[in-house]
């Protein structure tokens, strides 16, 4: 099998058997993906096949195959037995690890991961591709970083590979792809393929985010075909294989997933408990707020520049997937080692609250190393502690800094003991300093969280 395009073979057959099996999953009757009205537009698209000269007469033939006679059973996914989910608090200790980070040598490397501190690392991003094939024709960029992995986890048998798709800008063919059974079944037999090949655990997903209802029903069929697909790879090879979302922060994206559909499929959801706030809004504010002012759940500092109905605190966005028809041992709260330069117009008092100067093309993005070592005990910088927000800030030169630090860190990690979450995620494993600070308190607070030694973390 190649590695150049990933099992076409494999890849192409699974889209056939997906295409005539996956069904609707749940209450419903089980209804089989049709296939054959969409076949002969998807073979003369510009978005499958043409543009992908090593692929384009095997999937012509692909294309025949699931057009032609067909003896068709539908088959409904299985739920992810119990037994797979975390079996305590703060059990997943779940990184995202940048591909992009081996084009940097001052990045962290694959081989200098401290991997005895994580559960599971998610490699990102695989994105989707015009073709629907994960990584498509640039596997071979990855081919490094993807053997380091699995070095790595020989060295910490413990440890889970989860391969990522998607992701901010990596995410732009979900919707097209969501929108035809032939692109799911692709999709999800790549998925599966990839695994096998690559002798990797799981998949996760991250489209930012369904917008219709016509993208939500078509993501939801997604979830139900990899469901079938992991499960058909894990009767061959004897293991279970991980399906994981990564999910929104706020209410309007939040329910572009029907997550009462697809949670009896997915083993855990990483929720991004970050961008909360941001230079995009009116005024200053912190980037993952564990509460929001005045022990208010949704809001904004000053009620300027807020979408209607976001939500605005760590602990609102918790609550709020907890009643959505997730377990809490499926959910994942992951806090970013990252925050926000945001330039302000005003001087007067330090602190929150500060009009953003939308004039500024300065960047704004930093991760909490560079604070660290740059912002960090410079005298012309006010540090200051949010009592309501439990973050650090800083302000000085005209900017305010939203940033995380390990007092926040140990305390946000708080709310998984107290609400029994599955464990506690991090954006992104580079952004930490090389001697892994804030990496270390989210371990030494799950293991605490473990070992019983109290649901509350102070």
């Amino acid at each position: 099998m190649g590695r150049g395009v990933i099992g076409k073979t494999v890849l192409l057959a699974a889209a056939i058997s997906c295409t005539a099996s996956c069904g609707k999953a749940g209450n419903e009757d089980p209804a089989l993906l049709p296939g054959a009205e969409n076949a002969a537009a998807l073979r003369q698209g510009t978005a499958l096949g043409e543009k992908a000269a090593d692929s384009v007469r095997e999937w012509e033939v692909a294309m025949e195959s699931i057009t032609g006679p067909q003896n068709v059973t539908s088959v409904q996914a299985t739920p992810v037995a119990e037994e797979y989910f975390a079996k305590q608090a703060g059990e997943y200790v779940i990184a995202y690890y940048p591909s992009w980070a081996q084009y940097d040598s001052s990045k962290l490397q694959v081989d200098g991961i401290d991997a005895s501190m994580l559960t599971h690392i998610h490699y990102a991003f695989a994105e989707t591709t015009e073709n629907y094939v994960p990584f498509a024709d640039d596997i071979a960029a990855h081919e490094d970083n993807l053997r380091a992995l699995v070095r790595l986890r020989q060295q910490n048998p413990g440890l889970k590979l989860v391969l990522s798709v998607g992701g901010a800008g990596g995410d732009r063919y979900f919707a097209p792809m969501c929108a035809q059974d032939e692109g799911i079944a692709v999709f999800a037999g790549g998925c599966a393929d990839f695994l096998e090949e690559y002798d990797f655990d799981g998949i996760d997903l991250d489209w930012e985010f369904p917008q219709t209802e016509q993208e939500t029903a078509g993501f939801t069929r997604l979830i139900y075909c990899l469901r079938y697909h992991l499960d058909a790879l894990g009767e061959r090879t004897g293991k279970h294989y991980s399906l994981s979302l990564a999910g929104a922060a706020d209410v309007g994206t939040l329910r572009g997933i029907d997550y009462a559909a697809v949670g009896p499929y997915l083993d855990y959801v990483f929720i991004m408990g970050y961008n909360l706030y941001g230079p995009w809004n009116e005024t200053a504010g912190f980037n993952a707020p564990l509460y929001a002012p005045g022990e208010q759940e949704i809001g904004d500092y000053g009620n300027s520049g807020a979408a209607p109905g976001r939500v605005y605190s760590l602990n609102a966005i918790v609550k709020t997937y907890l009643g959505g028809g997730l377990a809490a041992n499926q959910l994942v709260l992951g806090l970013p080692f990252y925050g926000y330069v945001m330039p302000v117009v005003e001087a007067g008092n330090v602190g929150p609250g500060k009009a953003i100067d939308k004039s500024s093309t300065e960047e704004t993005y930093v991760d909490c190393r560079t604070v660290f070592e740059k912002y960090l005990g410079n005298p012309a910088y006010t540090a200051g502690w949010d009592e309501t927000a439990q973050s650090p800030y800083l302000d000085g030169e005209g900017k305010f800094i939203s940033y995380e630090d390990e007092r926040s860190i140990r305390v946000k990690c708080g709310l998984i003991g107290r609400y029994g979450l599955a464990g506690a995620g991090l954006w992104e494993l580079s952004q930490d300093t090389e001697d892994f600070r804030l990496l270390g308190v989210v371990w030494e607070t799950m293991e605490k969280l473990r070992r019983q030694e109290g649901n509350a973390v102070d």
